[in-house]
């Protein structure tokens, strides 16, 4: 998959390991679930913490948030399940509109990258995002399907800070 990715800010570390301090038991009773990998390779560990949208329409495939470090570095994005819609008006540009909502705060628009095979889209700015994620209890997103048209998901996000600890581990080694 093609996506954004940064390596970590020590400033970011650094809040990310507060945000774990703050909820070291929220993993346990939250929506969020952890896999963590080893590359048989260089030994280098990935995260995935991940959660999934509630079901608004009864749908076995709910889209998923998903936090990743992957060879130290971060990258967010929202796996739709289904087949991201085409923007019409530039066909060079690839990137899709998406709005987003963290809690009661003013929705923003964006235009995401979207994966290769074009079911997800990456968030330009994973750290940011991430943090807002870790201080939110409720996210919203809306982005186009090709096959159902406009989709509005909700993703749990509270007790992100929980899995705070695993990410900034990650990230830090």
């Amino acid at each position: 998959m093609f996506g954004v990715s940064v390596a970590a800010s020590q400033v970011f570390l650094d809040r990310l390991s507060a945000a774990a301090k703050d909820a070291p038991d929220q993993v346990g009773s939250s929506h969020w679930y952890i896999q963590k990998a080893k590359s048989a390779m260089d030994d280098t560990q990935t995260v995935t913490v991940s959660v999934l949208a509630e079901a608004a329409d009864g749908s076995v495939r709910a889209p998923r948030l998903v936090v990743r470090c992957r060879e130290r570095k971060l990258s967010i994005y929202i796996d739709t399940r289904s087949v991201l819609s085409p923007e019409s008006d530039d066909i060079e540009d690839k990137r899709r509109r998406v709005k987003y909502r963290f809690d009661q705060e003013r929705p923003v628009a964006s235009r995401l990258q979207p994966s290769v095979d074009e079911d997800a889209f990456f968030f330009d700015h994973p750290e940011q995002f991430v943090e807002s994620v870790s201080h939110a209890g409720v996210l919203l997103v809306e982005y186009r399907s090709l096959l159902s048209g406009p989709q509005t998901v909700k993703f749990p996000v509270s007790g992100f800070g929980g899995a705070a600890a695993d990410l900034t581990r990650c990230l830090a080694h």
